[in-house]
Order: C-alpha cells, then sequence, then structure tokens
C-alpha cells in the first residue's frame, strides 16, 4: 500500500472544501471528508485506507439487506450513520438519520422510502468516491 498521504488519502486539491477551512459535506464537497478520516485514524494511511474498504463491504451487504427487508430499515440506518460518521460521510450519515426518523414515526416502509432512496445515493457516491481512491485495493 501507499503511504503518502498527499498522494492517496489526504485533501491536496485545491477544490476540495477542507483545503478552505469549509465544513464538511457543503454543496460540491467530498463525499468523504479526508481531514476528518486523518483525524480519526491517527494519521495512518494502512488503517486509513482499511477503515474505507471496510465502510465499502459493509454498506452495501447493509443496502441490500435493507432493500430486501424494510422492517430492518431503521436499525441499519443506525449502523450506516455510525460507520458514516466514522469516516467523515456526513451526507450518509444525515441520510441514514432521516431513515431513522421515517422508521421510528410508524409504518417502517411508507415513510422511508424516500428517505431510503436518498440513502443508497448518498451511499453509493461514498463508495464511488472511495473506489476513486482506492481503486483495486476494494
Amino acid at each position: 500500500m501507499q503511504n503518502d498521504p498527499e498522494q492517496a488519502l489526504s485533501p491536496t486539491d485545491e477544490t476540495h472544501p477542507a483545503a478552505h477551512g469549509r465544513p464538511p459535506q457543503e454543496d460540491g464537497a467530498a463525499p468523504v471528508d479526508l481531514a476528518h478520516l486523518a483525524a480519526q485514524t491517527f494519521g495512518n494511511e494502512d488503517l486509513a485506507r482499511e477503515v474505507l474498504a471496510m465502510f465499502v463491504n459493509q454498506t452495501e451487504a447493509l443496502m441490500a439487506e435493507a432493500a430486501a427487508d424494510v422492517t430492518s430499515r431503521g436499525r441499519i440506518a443506525h449502523k450506516i450513520s455510525g460507520s458514516a460518521r466514522g469516516i467523515g460521510a456526513f451526507a450518509v450519515a444525515r441520510a441514514a438519520e432521516a431513515v431513522e426518523i421515517g422508521a421510528g414515526a410508524g409504518s417502517a416502509d411508507a415513510p422511508s422510502d424516500d428517505a431510503f432512496g436518498r440513502l443508497g445515493q448518498a451511499v453509493a457516491a461514498a463508495n464511488a468516491f472511495i473506489r476513486g481512491r482506492l481503486g483495486a485495493e476494494i
């Protein structure tokens, strides 16, 4: 694995929000706040890569499970939210929280269908971003 954070995971691109001190997940922000991830992994590039790969694998499995069983969406969204916050995928975390709220409001399927769709989009964006960073490592 490459251990050069300037080329791998660090937000070195001037268009990245962390390069300008903006809060994570503003419009146009990367789906994963790499500065947050670096802080969470103590700057350990190998650990960051491992955590990102685990996130992709976990979210893909959990989203498939939630798609097959709408009654599990609240529980699964809670898991995704925690994982997303850990890596700095704050848009995913917010979308997951909306699913949790919808699932807790009564009917597990009706109030959370739109929210679940938005969660799927946020997860797909984050996972595509991660795959773009990690390439064949996943």
